[in-house]
This record gives C-alpha cells, sequence and structure tokens, in this order.
C-alpha cells in the first residue's frame, strides 16, 4: 500500500515544494489549501504524514490539530509556520504534534522530521499491537487458569470435564465440543463428555478403531488436526452425524497425551462467526489438552484403583474364607500327622529292636528272608506316606506364599501405590495355578487315607517281626567289633539267604587282610554288611560274589565285588535309592537293602559306594579305624 502525506496550506508554490520533497521520500501526497479541506482529505486518504500550516483562510492550524487531538491523530501531525515563536511551538507541542518547523523548510529538516515522526508512530502503533496482544494473553491465562482449577480440583473427572469442555467451546467460539477416551482394550475411543446441540445424544456413541474417523486420524499420528470442510476430507466419519442429526462443518482436534501414550482426544466442531478454526484456535486449544493430560490421567488411573481395590477386597474374601476352611482341614490333617508320626515312630522303635534281637540270636537264614521281606514292605508304606506328608508341606507352602502376597498387595492398595497392585494381583493368580490349589481339596481325602492304610501295615509288619523276635534285647552302644569275624559270619549268611531263596549260588570268596578291632553299634554293622552282600546287582536274580577287607591309611575298606553284573551306569546310579530294584524283578537281596545300609553307615562315621570298572560292579564300604572312630561318630551325632 501506498504511503500519503498530507499538506494542509495556502500556500500553493508551498504545497508542491513539499509535495516534491515528499514525493522522494516514496509518499503520495494530497494538498489542501483551507482547514475544512484538509479535514476531508484526511478522512479520505488516511494520511500517514499531516504538515499543517498553523495560518489559513478558514479555521486556524490550532483549531485542526485539536481536531485531530480529539480523534488521537496529533501524533503524526507536523506544524509548519513563517511565524515562529516559542509560544505557538509549545503550544503545538503540548497539543500532541508530531513536530514543529519553521519556515522556510530546509529538505534535510523535512526529511529528518518525517522520519522521526514515522520512527514515532510505527512505535506508537507496535506498542498498541503488543498491548492488545497482552490482554488477549491474560484473557487466555485467566481460561487457563478456570481450566486447571477444574480439572486440579477434587471433583471426579464426570464433574469436571462437562464444564470444562463447555468453558473451552465458548472461549474458542465453537457449536459443540467433546471429550473422547480411550478405552482399556485400546479399540474404541468413548464421547466421555459433550456439549452442543446434539450433545446429550453424542454422549451415548463410541467410536471404533475399524471405523476411522478424524478422531482416530488425531490419536493414532499423536498431532493436531485442523479440517477447514470436512466434505473435502476423507477421514471424517459421517456415522455420528447421521446418528446425532448434527452438522459437522470444520473440526479441530488435538490429542491428550501422558507421556509419549495417547490417552485421548479432545474436539470442537464448527467455528462460529467464521470460515474455520483458526492458528490460534490450534495453539489454546492443544495449551488446553496439555493442562488436561494428566488430570486425565489421574483420574483414569483413579478409576483403575478403585476397580482393583474392589477386586482385591473380593479376592481378600474369598481367600480368607478358603483360607480359614483349609486351616480348619490342615490343622485336623496335623492332629492325624502327628499322631501317624508317633505310631511310625514307635513302630521304627520296635522293628529296630526286633532286628536287633534276631541278629544277636544269629537267625542266619531267617534273619535273611524275613528282613528282605520287612524291608520291602516296610519300605513301600513308609515311601508314600512320607510322600503324602510331603506333599501336604508344599500345599501349606504355597498357601503361605499366596497368603504373603495379598496381604502385601492389601496394603500397597491401602497406602495408594496403586501401579504396584496389579502385578501382586496378577502374581497372585499365577501362585493359584502353578502350585495347582484348586486340586488341592480334592487331594486331601485321599492323602489322608493313604496315610493311615499305611500305618495301618506297618503297624502290621512290626507287631509280628516283635512276635518273632521277642526274646531279644537289642543294644546300639558302641562295642568292640572283630570284623574278621564278622565278615566270614556276614558271608555265610548271605549264601545261606540264596539257598533258602532255592537259588543256585556259589559260596561268597572273601579275602581279608588283618584288620583292627572297631568300636561300633554291632547290630548296625552286621546290618550294613547284610545289605551290601544281599544286594541285587544283576538284573535276572543273584550271582557270585567276592569279598575283600583291607586296612590303608587310617580307615578301614571292605569290598563286595560281582564279577558278572549286566547292570548299566545309570542303574548302578540309583542303586542306593529307595524302593528301585535293577531290572524290575523281585528283591534278591538278604538284608534290608542299600538304601538302609548307606543310611546305617553313616551313623557309624563310614560312607558306602559303588562304581562300575574293567573287573565288574564293586560296593565299597570305609570305616574310619579305632583311633579315627571316636571323633567320626561325633561328628555324625
Amino acid at each position: 500500500m501506498d504511503k500519503v502525506a498530507l499538506v494542509i496550506d495556502d500556500d500553493a508554490l508551498f504545497r508542491q515544494q513539499v509535495s516534491d520533497l515528499l514525493a522522494g521520500m516514496g509518499y503520495r501526497v494530497v494538498g489542501a489549501a483551507t482547514g475544512r479541506e484538509g479535514l476531508n482529505s484526511f478522512v479520505a486518504s488516511s494520511p500517514e504524514i499531516v504538515l499543517l500550516d498553523l495560518v489559513l483562510p478558514d479555521l486556524s492550524g490550532f483549531e485542526i490539530l485539536e481536531r485531530f487531538a480529539a480523534r488521537g491523530q496529533a501524533g503524526r501531525v507536523i506544524v509548519t509556520t513563517s511565524d515562529f515563536s516559542l509560544d505557538s511551538a509549545l503550544r503545538t507541542l503540548r497539543a500532541g504534534a508530531g513536530d514543529y518547523l519553521p519556515k522556510p523548510l530546509r529538505a534535510e529538516a523535512l526529511h529528518t522530521s518525517v522520519e522521526r515522526v514515522s520512527r514515532r508512530l510505527r512505535m506508537q502503533e507496535e506498542n498498541q499491537r503488543l498491548q492488545q496482544q497482552l490482554r488477549q494473553r491474560v484473557s487466555d491465562l485467566k481460561i487457563m487458569r478456570h481450566i486447571s482449577q477444574q480439572v486440579t480440583s477434587a471433583r471426579r473427572l464426570e464433574e469436571w470435564s462437562q464444564e470444562v469442555t463447555e468453558t473451552i467451546c465458548g472461549y474458542l467460539g465453537a457449536e459443540a465440543g467433546s471429550l473422547l477416551l480411550l478405552t482399556e482394550d485400546g479399540q474404541e475411543l468413548e464421547f466421555f463428555t459433550a456439549t452442543g446441540p446434539a450433545g446429550s445424544q453424542a454422549r451415548c456413541l463410541s467410536l471404533p478403531r475399524s471405523q476411522g474417523g478424524v478422531a482416530w486420524a488425531c490419536l493414532e499420528q499423536g498431532t493436531p488436526v485442523k479440517v477447514d470442510r470436512v466434505s473435502d476430507d476423507p477421514r471424517f466419519n459421517q456415522q455420528v452425524d447421521r446418528r446425532t442429526g448434527f452438522t459437522t462443518r470444520n473440526i479441530l482436534a488435538v490429542p491428550i497425551v501422558v507421556g509419549k501414550r495417547p490417552v485421548g482426544v479432545i474436539e470442537l466442531l464448527n467455528k462460529k462467526g467464521a470460515a474455520c478454526f483458526g492458528q490460534e484456535d490450534l495453539n489454546r486449544l492443544q495449551e488446553v489438552a496439555a493442562t488436561m493430560a494428566v488430570a486425565v490421567q489421574n483420574a483414569l488411573v483413579a478409576r483403575d484403583l478403585l476397580r482393583s481395590r474392589e477386586e482385591l477386597a473380593r479376592w481378600s474374601r474369598e481367600l480368607e474364607s478358603k483360607v480359614a476352611e483349609r486351616t480348619r482341614e490342615l490343622e485336623q490333617a496335623n492332629q492325624e500327622k502327628q499322631k501317624a508320626y508317633d505310631e511310625l515312630l514307635q513302630s521304627h522303635q520296635r522293628l529296630r529292636q526286633a532286628q536287633a534281637t534276631l541278629l544277636e540270636r544269629e537267625k542266619v537264614a531267617a534273619l535273611g528272608l524275613l528282613g528282605a521281606g520287612v524291608a520291602h514292605e516296610i519300605n513301600n508304606p513308609l515311601g508314600f506316606v512320607r510322600a503324602n506328608i510331603e506333599t501336604l508341606q508344599q500345599y501349606v507352602r504355597a498357601l503361605r506364599r499366596l497368603t504373603a502376597v495379598l496381604v502385601h498387595a492389601g496394603r500397597r492398595a491401602e497406602s495408594g501405590r496403586a501401579q504396584n497392585v496389579l502385578p501382586l494381583v496378577e502374581e497372585a493368580r499365577r501362585i493359584i495355578e502353578e502350585e495347582h490349589l484348586a486340586e488341592a481339596i480334592e487331594d486331601m481325602g485321599p492323602l489322608f487315607e493313604e496315610i493311615a492304610d499305611g500305618i495301618t501295615r506297618i503297624g502290621a509288619i512290626v507287631e509280628q517281626l516283635r512276635v518273632f523276635a521277642e526274646e531279644g534285647s537289642p543294644r546300639g552302644n558302641p562295642e568292640p567289633c572283630n570284623l574278621e569275624a564278622e565278615l566270614r559270619r556276614t558271608a555265610l549268611l548271605a549264601g545261606a539267604a540264596c539257598r533258602v531263596e532255592g537259588e543256585a549260588c556259589a559260596e561268597v570268596s572273601c579275602r581279608i587282610a588283618p584288620l583292627p578291632t572297631l568300636h561300633m553299634p554291632l547290630g548296625s554293622l552286621r546290618q550294613v554288611l547284610l545289605g551290601m552282600l544281599g544286594a541285587q546287582t544283576r538284573k535276572h536274580g543273584p550271582g557270585p560274589k567276592s569279598l575283600r577287607a583291607w586296612e590303608e591309611g587310617g580307615m578301614v575298606f571292605v569290598e563286595v565285588r560281582d564279577a558278572g553284573s549286566d547292570l548299566a551306569d545309570d542303574e548302578v546310579l540309583r542303586l542306593f535309592d529307595p524302593f528301585y530294584l535293577p531290572g524290575g524283578g523281585q528283591q534278591h537281596s538278604a538284608g534290608l537293602g542299600l538304601s538302609a545300609a548307606y543310611g546305617l553307615a553313616r551313623s557309624l562315621g563310614g560312607r558306602l559306594s559303588a562304581r562300575r570298572d574293567e573287573e565288574g560292579l564293586a560296593i565299597l564300604l570305609e570305616l574310619p579305624a579305632a583311633q579315627n572312630q571316636q571323633q567320626s561318630l561325633e561328628e555324625v551325632s
């Protein structure tokens, strides 16, 4: 646009001279010979600079200057006069004139004056613009403060979100607005709040991800979306307008993002009094969305926390009921278990007394057959009694873990740490599934029935053994042991056992070096030796064995070897396992089994092992010599 300068002076020559100078400065000059003509020209041309002579034929320059001042335009007037005086200069400047120049004018003075007045006018215009922006910003801040007060209040999300949406619509001049929140499964946007002519209808709707729409585009891209004409935008979903009866012309949508995760969209529809929403509207709506983001997230977390608390309370009630019921059952089970354990201890004690009596009487053949039968018949029920008790202990440990996790979750929920509650609930579910606690109820009855049946069987066997050997008096104290004699006697015992069982078995060959006298319980030693010589080292019945004993390095070694053993290496490793029979055949052992012998060897301060080599299978017993026996027995005790 051309810059315009108005020259009001009755001197035509002066007007021409000034017009030439101003034209050289880039102005289009409008001239006026009278005051009234100058006022009319000012209204018609809206000049940037006005040169005003104080002496005019119709109106005085002071009067015209006062009229300009009344309009707030005196600052663009440069007063010129040939009758210069200090009083006239002060009067014009007090009236607000931009400058005062005496005639005749010099080009340099005019140029400097015009530049000074133009610069001052630009500064005034910039100041007015900044003041307008400041007033607008203050208004914006007041609105934002009101919105912040709403979103940070103690009211529920449902209460303040509707009011905030209405405030934003009024503030930005929108006909309608809505707050859409992402569902938990992330597949729908629900109209949480909606204002405008069809707000009540819109609040009942949701937007599936599969149908798309401007709101989904805004959410998925994570950036604002401004649609000036929805008819030209393929992203616009007309389903909402059809269902609500509302007509959408333009849309402004901004995502609500917490961290890097979008949780919803705030959307404005139809700018009032304008073709579409502007950039300023977008900037202000983004500020509102940023203010609402944390509050919306907190409200959603609070809602989830409330649901979690309710779920946790329900789980706690169910758990307390189950724990109380299970505790009663376990208390009863513990009482029965303790009773069974006491009976088992008594039976075991009677069994040991009966075994010691049999050993003292040297009933070789009867001890071999009876010992094998007793070991097998007792170890079978004793094994599953022990296994059932361990199963019950496992259930108890699992219930304690579950109780600890849920109590911890309850404390966190009470303290308000919602983000840590859901992992604990999931941990409780995982424990129930992992430990199979749901099946524990069905397992309890059969487990106790099996324990009772096993104890009954053991009691009957022990009672028979007691009757068979009631004349003996078992002794468990250490006493001098002639190991060579015991080895030879046990070798004869093993051979006799083979004959009693009807097997064609050669006598055990012995190679015994001179051995020291040992001090240990004689009955336990005999049981270990019987277990070694009577061990089943072949898959199909016993075979010839050899026995060798010697002293070396303060230790006594007893080795039983079967050169024809057909056991594999993995079967050798299982020889000391309870109830294990190589090849799945019948028990041919003449003693109480290698598993019992292994424990007795440890009680004597020694060690029992088995190995395969080029010469067959060897079972080796290591016992401390006389000088080391007391220390070894004390360590075992």
